[in-house]
């Protein structure tokens, strides 16, 4: 369901309609829904009325090949956690995703609180530093699923947090710059994989990775842009002296490029040095004439745009 930016309500519609055959959720308003209605034709409006959305053949089928799993794991986690079902509560999946990771990893997270802003800067970095005190309703939830009442404005500088999808036999470990693909875990469950958070300032985190685990191979994956890469070279330099390789993923839909002056994005370019002072030795030259169009063209590549598991199948393992 990712990337469809589906609010709670837009879920909670999908679903009456698979359940009831109708709902009158106002839905059509995102992108996507309206798709499934003009292009595939599995909902639209009952005749004679523009209040009523009901559900047309095939759709049944459809809801429960693409959404009902993760509809339910939703709701389980809804009640669970006693929050409130009101088809009107403005979070979105973006943030539902989120609110699970908190509660798997409450444990650690609570140890190492610091200011609103840098907790929403890690944990909704897609929306930005101030997107929890703008929000004050997902606010409120974070509060509660955290027991806390504020957070206690402490200098994040040498904060580190182990966030890791761990697996008991995995065929590949992915360091992670960003919390997006942690927030899936099942994904990587299914697929044997271990994932590390490794974003911001946890680089280090990287030494705590027993020796062990480091027969299998051991990929990056990230925002193509600056900071992201220079992120990889330093990693590639820790796990070198630990005697491992490291591979870069690269993207598989370089459609995805945005601006780098995009919202919520503060890495830039270089546009004064060479690939904008990055290692050239660390990367293959594939590698490097991405970097260049992305430097020339002044974009950038978000790691959430990609998808993992076909990043992993495409990639050639590099000589560098």
């Amino acid at each position: 369901m990712n990337n469809k930016k589906l609010e709670w309500r837009h879920l909670r519609g999908l679903h009456e309609l698979y359940a009831d055959g109708r709902t009158t959720l106002k839905i059509f308003d995102n992108a996507f829904i309206r798709s499934v209605q003009k292009d595939l034709r599995l909902i639209g409006y009952k005749t004679g009325s523009e209040r009523i959305i009901v559900a047309k053949a095939g759709y049944k089928a459809y809801y429960e090949q693409y959404f009902q799993a993760s509809f339910e794991t939703y709701r389980q986690f809804i009640d669970e956690n006693q929050l409130d079902w009101d088809g009107r509560q403005s979070f979105d999946e973006y943030d539902l995703q989120t609110f699970q990771f908190i509660v798997a990893n409450k444990k650690d997270i609570e140890t190492r609180l610091t200011t609103i802003r840098h907790f929403s800067s890690v944990f909704f970095k897609e929306k930005g530093s101030k997107y929890l005190e703008m929000h004050p309703g997902v606010t409120r939830i974070v509060y509660k699923l955290l027991e806390i009442n504020a957070f206690p404005d402490q200098d994040p500088k040498n904060h580190q947090w182990r966030f890791v999808v761990d697996h008991l036999n995995p065929e590949v470990i992915v360091l992670c710059e960003n919390l997006a693909n942690l927030k899936r875990p099942l994904v990587a469950q299914r697929n044997r994989l271990e994932l590390w958070y490794v974003g911001g300032n946890n680089i280090g985190i990287v030494e705590q990775i027993s020796r062990e685990k480091l027969f299998v191979p051991v990929y990056y994956s990230c925002d193509w842009d600056l900071a992201g890469l220079q992120i990889y070279t330093r990693l590639r330099n820790i796990l070198a002296r630990k005697g491992c390789s490291l591979y870069l993923l690269e993207p598989v839909d370089k459609s995805a490029m945005m601006d780098t002056r995009s919202p919520n994005h503060s890495s830039e370019w270089r546009q004064d040095e060479p690939y904008s002072g990055l290692d050239t030795t660390q990367f293959t030259s594939k590698q490097l004439s991405l970097i260049k169009e992305l430097i020339e063209k002044r974009k950038w590549i978000e790691e959430e745009s990609q998808d993992l598991i076909k990043a992993l199948a495409y990639l050639d393992i590099p000589k560098i």
